[in-house]
């Protein structure tokens, strides 16, 4: 019915996954709660206004709108693990805060994946360890200098 699943590195994947949600709950109207996980991928490949991400845009948009139509009672939620910007910027805080006279331990990426054409290998999030308290001020007046970084990001 929906054949095999499209390469992951795809906008496809994510129409595939919402068409395969799709006949699920006609086939088992009985599921009352539905979690459904799709790639960020289109989204880390082009700017929210360029023709990809639109394009994609507009096509997940029909599919919401054919799973509402279908399902008139059911809640539709949608959530996004980082904000609707183009990510064009990587950091590796192993390496930065050092250069910019700070002192860390160790700084590792919360979300390593194995997507790595799009994330490679980085999140959104990072856990710092520091070598000693006193090196917190520092360390965060470091980060707090990179562009979009908000200070309340900072525990």
């Amino acid at each position: 019915m929906l054949g095999p699943p499209p390469d992951i590195y795809s906008a496809e994947i994510n129409y595939w996954i919402w068409r395969a949600v799709l006949v699920l709950l006609r086939e088992r109207p009985e599921i009352e709660l539905f979690y459904c996980h799709t790639t960020d991928y289109t989204m880390h490949m082009s700017d929210p206004l360029g023709d990809f991400s639109q394009t994609y845009l507009h096509e997940t948009d029909k599919l919401f709108g054919q799973i509402l139509n279908e399902c008139p009672d059911m809640d539709l939620y949608l959530t996004a693990d980082h904000g609707m910007s183009y990510k064009s910027r990587c950091y590796d805080l192993n390496k930065y805060v050092p250069e910019k006279g700070g002192t860390i331990f160790f700084a590792m990426s919360a979300e390593r994946d194995p997507y790595i054409k799009h994330h490679r290998t980085f999140g959104g999030t990072a856990y710092v360890w520091l070598n000693k308290a006193t090196d917190y001020t520092r360390a965060v007046d470091i980060l707090r200098r990179i562009e979009g970084w908000p200070i309340e990001w900072f525990v």
